[in-house]
């Protein structure tokens, strides 16, 4: 008897485990396994061809889908010698020079047809504004006009505050909006100079205040009724930064701003009938709520995507710590860029395949659902294709 009871407790336990192999190998198995492992993401490029002027499209889309990338960046409006061009016949900006007239209509109908994704890029055209009203300018902490040091990234722009003050420039972006959509792009994407930057600039000792103008700093004051001590942008940082608690009102009101903008350029893609998003590039290389304005969880709100732009030399732990942020901030959908520069030396393309894989890898794994290497010019530079096709195999 006892050994019949113990043949017994032995099929049944036979019997469990045949179960539990079924169902590891079936539909619970495979929601097990698919939750314990990173997705593929969506791969991109920027732009498709290294110059614009001479560009071959067919061949550059036939590199890109070799790679088996599966969307394209390309730049549509841009700043280009302290002037603001599109690079399509707009009715509202000059053409860049040396583009055909069908090159963006080419783009996408190419991209399209060999089931490719275009988004297209749009860069702020702060200096058509500053065109005709040049005292818009941010300003440096010496005084002087943020033009006066063309050699940094942002030394032409307008502050977040007055873009979406000014009815001129929201007509403008509206109708520059507008224009893009209607040639079918998959996407808007918003490139980083609509961002506060307070940056300093090592080689003058100065620093950029586009937070601490005449005209952002009145605004504050007239929304919040809080009032700002000092005669300078210097003096009005200064007296900021040491009382907490107005420093505190600042930073949220200031992050508004930038919010506000992006909500709007949201409701200029809606009122064109196309449900297509708006993906702001997002800088991350320093505090991203106090040094650009960025409030992670008030943008997820108002957009689609959070554009996460990291710096090649960030440690793996901060590339963690960056997607996290914008995963808390229950963002719809996380993208993320990869630079193919050196961590030591920007001026140098990475032509190390390990430490390009290793940088993507770390995004997946931090939960991104696209990822885009930047850019077509580097790849061609590096001779790079066979790489990029071997780290998108290679997950």
């Amino acid at each position: 008897m006892t050994n019949k009871i113990i043949l017994i407790c032995v099929i049944i336990g036979l019997i469990c485990v045949i179960i539990g192999l079924f169902l590891m190998v079936g539909p619970v198995g495979e929601k097990l396994i698919e939750e314990s492992t990173p997705k593929i993401p969506i791969f991109g490029i920027y732009e498709v061809c290294a110059d614009v002027e001479e560009c071959n499209l067919e061949r550059g889309i036939e590199k890109i889908k070799a790679v088996k990338a599966e969307a394209i960046i390309i730049t549509v409006v841009d700043e280009e010698e302290l002037k603001s061009v599109a690079y399509y016949p707009s009715k509202y900006l000059p053409m860049a020079e040396g583009i055909p007239e069908n090159y963006l209509k080419r783009i996408i109908a190419t991209s399209h047809k060999n089931g490719i994704k275009i988004f297209a890029s749009i860069n702020i055209p702060h200096n058509h504004w500053l065109e005709k009203h040049p005292d818009w300018i941010a300003v440096w902490s010496d005084g002087q006009r943020a033009d006066t040091y063309e050699n940094d990234y942002f030394h032409r722009i307008l502050p977040p505050s007055r873009i979406i003050a000014e009815e001129e420039c929201q007509e403008l972006l509206k109708n520059i909006i507008a224009e893009v959509v209607s040639y079918g792009v998959d996407g808007i994407d918003i490139n980083d100079n609509f961002q506060f930057s307070d940056q300093y600039l090592e080689e003058t000792d100065t620093t950029l205040f586009s937070s601490f103008d005449d005209f952002t700093i009145e605004k504050f004051e007239k929304e919040t009724e809080v009032t700002i001590q000092g005669n300078s942008p210097k003096e009005w940082s200064e007296y900021l930064k040491g009382n907490a608690d107005i420093y505190e009102k600042w930073l949220k009101w200031r992050a508004g701003e930038v919010t506000q903008l992006l909500r709007i350029l949201k409701q200029d893609i809606k009122e064109t009938g196309r449900d297509i998003p708006l993906r702001p590039h997002l800088l991350t290389s320093e505090d991203s709520y106090e040094y650009y304005g960025l409030d992670y969880d008030e943008i997820a709100k108002e957009v689609d995507v959070l554009y996460l732009m990291i710096n090649p030399d960030e440690e793996k732990e901060r590339y963690f710590e960056i997607i996290k942020e914008a995963r808390d901030a229950q963002a719809k959908r996380i993208v993320v860029s990869t630079y193919l520069f050196e961590e030591e030396d920007w001026s140098v393309v990475e032509r190390d395949e390990e430490k390009i894989l290793e940088r993507i890898k770390w995004i997946r794994e931090a939960g991104a659902e696209e990822i885009y290497v930047y850019n077509f010019s580097l790849i061609e530079e590096g001779n790079l294709w066979s790489t990029i096709k071997s780290v998108f195999n290679r997950l």
